[in-house]
């Protein structure tokens, strides 16, 4: 999953993302390193649990859903510290651009190996056309057939049944920053965009609770900078939660989408980020990190393509092809995000050429009028006098 705008190593380039008024405070490198191997190994949580579960394993606990809670809470996190930290000329549509970029880039490839997929092995989801288009644009499981029986339930393709969830995840983007940036662009052009967003949002606060879920992360976002530095306190904190976590977790009978059992994962997670604020991770530790943070949503998105494989294959197969996939696509998503800005550029200073073109101009015939026609009559008599004189 997108889980983040860019992976840690990204977020080191440009360190100062949080913001909270005047004062910001970048992420320490062990933060950095902590928030990529616990995207990392979310990815792989993803990866082992489904293939456990798609051969008849019994696991522990689904841990699957353990990875996307990680995600969803992550991404809620770096996507608003992100905005809150751009200047005051980035606007919703550059803000769309970014987040479009950084989603479709591997997400078209995807869907086309995915619908290839499905095509070869005949086992999964629809590979039909309306199906494929549905995906493209984010309907995929979209929550309004359970409220109307005129709107289509759009099933996902082929093999790619963990695609629910990247679509949740765009509609969150999709709300949030219509909601951060409303004073800054005027959102009635992007209404198209903002409603099904809404829609989305609030089926996953009333029923999925996963908008709920991410939110959380934006809250921590806005927080960040208020909140007091003391590492033994948030140690302590984070060891509270983690065990209140586990406690909830048996309650609930390893339902881990229960909301309250994901406050306490997200409380335990930032507070372990900030426990370990001021360490200095060793540097063999942070690439490796990066590493595998960064094929992660590559690999989320591709991976149940390989179910069919036996299991140490499958696993092996799946990480290589995701691999190859972010060489090949996913690491490029900035020159995707700069082309479209440039197009953007273009249409905006086309859009002024015209109208100047075709703006009216007033009926009125404009003519230079005598001086003596527009002087007083006075005036007109007194340089009548003195020319006599």
């Amino acid at each position: 999953m997108s889980a983040d705008p860019a992976n840690a190593a990204e977020r080191l380039r440009h360190p100062r993302i949080l913001e909270a008024g005047s004062t910001r405070k970048a992420l320490s490198p062990a933060q950095t390193v902590t928030l990529d191997w616990t995207r990392g190994i979310a990815a792989q949580l993803v990866l082992v649990g489904h293939f456990l579960s798609l051969n008849g394993v019994a696991s522990p606990f689904t841990m699957q859903d353990l990875g996307v809670i990680l995600f969803f809470v992550m991404s809620g996190f770096l996507i608003a510290a992100s905005v809150a930290s751009k200047p005051s000329d980035y606007d919703y549509g550059d803000f769309l651009i970014d987040r479009a970029a950084r989603v479709f880039t591997p997400y078209v490839p995807a869907l086309a190996f995915l619908w290839l997929a499905g095509v070869s092995f005949a086992k999964d989801g629809p590979t039909d056309l309306v199906t494929v288009m549905a995906n493209l644009f984010m309907l995929q499981d979209f929550p309004l057939h359970e409220r109307w029986e005129w709107f289509p339930a759009f099933d996902r393709v082929g093999p790619g049944r963990t695609l629910w969830s990247i679509a949740v995840e765009w509609w969150c983007y999709v709300g949030l920053g219509a909601l951060m940036l409303r004073r800054r662009q005027s959102l009635w052009p992007y209404l198209p965009l903002f409603l099904p967003a809404l829609v989305v949002w609030h089926h996953q606060t009333v029923s999925g609770r996963l908008a709920l879920t991410w939110m959380l992360g934006a809250l921590a976002a806005s927080l960040w900078s208020r909140l007091p530095r003391n590492a033994p306190v948030w140690a302590a904190l984070a060891a509270s939660f983690t065990a209140l976590a586990v406690l909830r977790w048996e309650a609930v009978e390893g339902q881990f989408y229960d909301f309250l059992l994901n406050v306490l994962i997200g409380a335990g997670l930032f507070s372990f980020l900030l426990a370990v604020e001021r360490l200095r991770p060793p540097a063999w530790l942070a690439r490796s990190g990066r590493g595998l943070a960064a094929f992660s949503y590559s690999l989320y998105l591709t991976h149940l393509a390989f179910r069919y494989f036996p299991f140490w294959t499958g696993l092996a197969a799946a990480n290589m092809f995701a691999i190859a996939l972010w060489w090949a696509v996913e690491r490029h998503h900035r020159a995707v995000a700069r082309g479209l800005r440039t197009l953007r550029k273009r249409l905006r200073r086309t859009n002024r050429q015209a109208v100047q073109l075709f703006r009216p101009t007033s009926s009125r015939p404009k003519w230079n009028r005598p001086a003596f026609q527009t002087s007083s009559i006075d005036n007109q008599i007194r340089s009548r006098e003195g020319v006599e004189t």
